[in-house]
């Protein structure tokens, strides 16, 4: 799946060494802020486990979700990754890194529709389990929660009340809360069997 067109002048594709300017501008602007992003979104990329699929329009990224191989979630929880591994067992995880659809372009399918093209990429790589992290609002709203539809079995599943609290320690500032963030997680281990 390199790239292909779809109605309303939409292009899928992987994404490539090329879109890291655009998603580090696009994470920066709408999701988590710090002169972090940039410098990590740049080093991830660099890894040779970092996976995507963006979705342009007229030659400008308008989507983009992003993952890698392993438990990585955007702060340390090193009791939960161990948990993690310890249900796993040397099956390949894939962690869900990023989702971003551009406001103008929301309840057009386009998270659906990456999340399916990745999810054909997960299995064709032989990933086993794919982790999610859900960002909890203050307000308990989970944007992304829809991702993916309901054809995965869930294996784990736990909430985790301000799992973001450290994001300052790390060079970022939450985007809802701002330096004493207040959100929460929702992480979801599934079977991609």
């Amino acid at each position: 799946m390199k790239s292909e067109e779809t109605a309303l002048s939409l292009r899928y594709g992987e994404i490539g060494p090329e879109d890291i300017d655009a998603i580090s501008t696009m994470t920066e602007r709408y999701l988590t802020h710090g002169a972090y992003i940039r410098k990590a979104i740049t080093r991830e990329a660099s890894r040779h486990n970092y996976y995507g699929v963006k979705v342009e329009d007229a030659g400008r990224m308008v989507g983009f979700l992003t993952f890698k191989e392993g438990i990585d979630f955007t702060l340390p929880h090193a009791g939960l990754e161990r948990k993690i591994r310890g249900m796993t067992a040397g099956g390949m995880v894939v962690n869900g890194d990023a989702v971003f659809v551009n406001p103008a372009y929301r309840k057009g399918g386009l998270g659906g529709e990456m999340m399916r093209r990745s999810l054909s990429m997960m299995r064709a790589m032989g990933a086993k389990y794919l982790l999610l992290e859900f960002w909890i609002y203050p307000d308990m709203k989970i944007p992304a929660l829809y991702l993916p539809d309901g054809n995965l079995k869930i294996l784990y599943e736990e909430r985790l009340e301000r799992f973001y609290r450290d994001l300052p320690r790390f060079g970022m500032t939450c985007p809802i809360c701002g330096e004493n963030c207040q959100c929460g997680a929702l992480v979801r281990l599934f079977s991609l069997n």
